[in-house]
């Protein structure tokens, strides 16, 4: 047999802790309140993108003579 299996402590698995409930509620809020920059943030960036591709084709269609009447 291998002699440095033999020379290895037996595996413990580390013992389970939950959470305090403050520490909890702490650790939710800061997931709901990163969830909730992160989709902000994504959701200007959509918007933004979505504004200015309106504008090209505005300015587009405006160098194309189509005005708002479609004509």
């Amino acid at each position: 047999m291998n002699a440095s299996r033999v020379d290895l402590p037996p595996f413990r698995p580390a013992p389970i802790v939950y959470p305090s409930l403050g520490r909890s509620i702490v650790d939710s809020s800061l997931t709901v309140g990163r969830t909730v920059l992160v989709t902000g943030a994504g959701l200007g960036l959509l918007i933004g993108f979505a504004m200015v591709i309106a504008f090209i084709l505005t300015m587009v269609a405006g160098l194309l003579g189509i005005g708002a009447g479609g004509y």
